[in-house]
This record gives C-alpha cells, structure tokens and sequence, in this order.
C-alpha cells in the first residue's frame, strides 16, 4: 500500500542533466523546488537498476498535502517522521529475469550523515506486491519490475547534507557491476549578509589528469 502518492517510473528515461541547487534554505523552498532537491534518483547494473529515494522531511510532507499531492497515509508514518528520518524508495529493474532485485528484503542500507555518523534503514513498509510492466530496450522485448518502499533510520538534519548508500545481495548484481549504489544530499550552505543570506556554492572538485612521472 502507497504511503504517499510519488511519481512512478513512466519510462526507463530517467536521466537527468546534473542539478541545480535551490539558493534557498529547505524551509523556505516551495514544493517544486523541495521535490527537486529532496528527490534524488541513481542507476547501477549497467543502467538498467534505477533507484530513486526522497527524504519525507515534516516541511515536505506539508507541502505535499497543501499541494493535493498526497495521496494516502499508513497511520503510524507521523509517528515515524516525529522520530526517525524516512525515505520513499522506489525501484525500477529494466533487466531479464532480475525479478529479486526488485525485492527490498534482498537489500541492507545505512545513512552516512555529515559528521560521519552511520545509521542504519530499516524497512518499515517494503512492499512485496512487486509489478510488471512491458520494456523494449537493447534487451528485446521485455519486462520490467517495479517496486517501493519506506525505509528509516535516525533522525537527522537533511539541510546539512547526507548519503544513503543501498546494497543488494551480490549473487542478484550481474557481473561484473557493483553491488552497491549511493545517493548524495549535498551540505546547503548560507552566509549572512546586509542584504539577507547569501547561497555558497558548494566546491567542485578539480580531477587532474595524470601527467607522467
């Protein structure tokens, strides 16, 4: 059973060009600009697992209702969101005969917040009504699987940015891919100013490369 009505997976064209940040603080984003921040979606096994999790932060459920987006509750999530940080998972696994991928009893995951701290997900509700919809990729004519879930952990400040990192059972993983997939909420940094605060951009990394010895 949904807790909250998300959009599903349409299509396997998921890819989106790398994101622009809100310059504004999470509480003062308007629901557009929360979904888009909050919303975060990676792909591992060549491109053909898609996971997408969204933190239900208080401010986003709020303005989930206030937008008629949500669409039904479980009756123990305000409880949950009162205590824990919790994530609305979602997979989509465009591969043949990977039916168990989407099966989140065969994944384990943990939260790595800013300070470093781990925490680990639990599934509160991981749904094992797993659908299948038809695909046509460089695979053939297929099926794919479909399936969600809501998974918790401690609570933490999702403003000062985290990781969840995902892991599925190796022997489900085709070769020769990793296992593990991770989805990054960057740190939103402001400075005060006579004008208001001020966004800082985040750092970008520099790769350099390699130039001999």
């Amino acid at each position: 059973m949904k807790y909250i009505l998300l959009l599903l997976f349409s299509s396997c064209s998921l890819f989106y060009a790398k994101k622009e940040l809100p310059k504004n603080e999470l509480s003062k984003m308007s629901y557009s600009e929360m979904e888009h921040f909050l919303k975060q979606t990676e792909t591992m096994a060549g491109k053909t697992f898609y996971i997408t999790a969204t933190p239900l932060t208080k401010g986003f459920v709020q303005k989930r209702i206030e937008n008629k987006a949500l669409y039904s509750l479980n009756k123990n999530l305000p409880q949950l969101l009162k205590d824990n940080t919790c994530f609305e998972l979602d997979l989509y696994i465009d591969r043949p005969n990977k039916r168990e991928a989407a099966n989140f009893d065969n994944w384990e995951g943990y939260v790595l917040d800013s300070n470093g701290g781990i925490h680990f997900i639990n599934w509160k509700k991981a749904d094992q009504n797993i659908t299948e919809v038809d695909t046509d990729d460089y695979f053939g004519k297929s099926v794919a699987y479909k399936n969600e879930a809501l998974g918790c952990t401690d609570k933490l400040n999702i403003s000062e940015g985290l990781t969840l990192h995902l892991y599925l059972k190796k022997s489900l993983t085709p070769w020769p891919f990793s296992e593990k997939v991770s989805l990054n909420w960057v740190p939103l940094k402001f400075k005060n100013t006579d004008n208001g605060k001020i966004f800082i951009e985040p750092k970008k990394k520099i790769k350099k490369k390699y130039r001999g010895w």
